[in-house]
């Protein structure tokens, strides 16, 4: 099987700053990788890239075996961004309604959710923990139940990868180790292969199969075992650092 992603001498810029330089990888199926890395290091840059939202100079990206220039195969990839600002208190669309968005992109026209896509959505909507939620406004919803139902919504297709840009951003500690739990739920129960970028790198270490920190380039891609007993690791960042990462292991 091919690996479900593959990056290959990944170069991309904004103008004249370097946003990545020489960035190459492979995640397998069933991975749960967390990028972490400091402001301004490409992660949003790298999740861009493989959804081919924005532009490299160089290098490769292909998603199941095939070129991200002819990649069709939408539905297998799922993507939740950071912004939870995305509905306002008049947004007029309910729970069930916004999960449904994610059924209707895979459709030909005239797109219309049937009573086969109702069950898939309801199902996810019991997986999510927010079934009771499913006749209320987004907009009336808190910043937690809101990532609840923006998950479900990416996931109600089952891709068979999911994306997610610092989903916690905006969520209290108590909700996003709830957020947490959840995702290893999924990695572990569906098989799907999650990419989490992500500040939290010593909260998530207890969930994530593999750490991939980059800042600009890839400093380090493996498990989090292999960074913490890594001397290179430990002089690139200092034992400190090191240390904070590494405190759930």
């Amino acid at each position: 099987m091919p690996p479900v992603i593959a990056v290959n001498g990944l170069y991309c810029r904004y103008g004249v700053t370097h946003a990545l330089t020489d960035v190459s990888f492979t995640v397998d199926g069933g991975d749960y990788i967390a990028v972490v890395g400091p402001n301004g290091s490409g992660k949003s840059t790298l999740v861009k890239a493989l959804l081919g939202l924005a532009g490299c100079d160089e290098g490769d990206v292909t998603l199941f075996g095939t070129s991200l220039q002819e990649f069709n195969d939408w539905h297998k990839v799922g993507y939740l961004p950071q912004n939870l600002n995305l509905f306002n208190p008049i947004f007029p669309a309910t729970v069930s309604e916004v999960v449904g968005l994610g059924l209707l992109a895979g459709k030909r026209f005239p797109k219309s959710i049937n009573r086969s896509d109702s069950t898939r959505i309801e199902e996810t909507l019991e997986q999510m923990g927010i079934a009771d939620l499913r006749r209320r406004l987004i907009g009336d919803l808190s910043g937690g139940q809101q990532q609840r139902v923006l998950l479900a919504r990416a996931l109600v297709n089952r891709p068979q990868l999911l994306i997610l840009d610092e989903p916690t951003a905006a969520l209290d500690p108590e909700t996003r180790d709830r957020f947490y739990t959840l995702l290893a739920d999924i990695n572990r129960n569906s098989g799907t292969t999650l990419m989490l970028v992500t500040h939290d790198s010593a909260t998530v270490g207890g969930c994530a199969s593999k750490l991939l920190y980059l800042d600009k380039k890839l400093v380090f891609y493996g498990t989090f075992k292999e960074f913490c007993a890594s001397p290179e690791m430990t002089g690139h960042f200092g034992g400190a650092a090191q240390h904070q990462i590494c405190r759930l292991h």
